[in-house]
């Protein structure tokens, strides 16, 4: 099937754009299982993931946040954006994996507080920590 460039997104590290075969396994083999696809944003980009990543315990790793900054999912585990054709997974065009890439440049730890509160941290942003739950 040909390799794919994809930019991928690991729990505490910065993202990173690499070519893949264009085949399942290798998607799985990325995610950690099996994969699932959302399609968070109006760009022909799926932000593809491990389907039960949650169950498998995988770290929070990133948050999706609505066009005014709240927070209403975190995905687990290593997730990564393709880009996509009419009826497949395609390579991420450039200028797509370069607004991702900004979009995901700081890793994300999340804490929980003793109150049951959920802090956000992006590691070296020089962002505040934020409650996001």
């Amino acid at each position: 099937m040909g390799r794919i460039k994809i930019l991928v997104v690991e729990p505490l590290k910065v993202p990173k754009t690499v070519e893949i075969e264009h085949n399942l396994e290798e998607m799985r083999r990325i995610v950690g299982g099996a994969i699932a696809c959302t399609y968070p944003w109006d760009d022909l980009v799926g932000l593809v993931h491990a389907d039960d990543g949650i169950a498998l315990g995988y770290p929070l790793n990133r948050s999706l946040e609505t066009e005014d900054g709240k927070v209403y999912d975190i995905v687990p585990g290593t997730f990564f954006l393709c880009g996509l054709s009419t009826d497949d997974f395609a390579s991420i065009p450039d200028d797509m994996a370069e607004k991702y890439m900004k979009l995901f440049l700081y890793p994300e730890f999340f804490m929980r507080t003793l109150d049951g509160k959920l802090l956000r941290f992006k590691i070296g942003s020089g962002e505040p920590p934020k409650e996001i739950w």
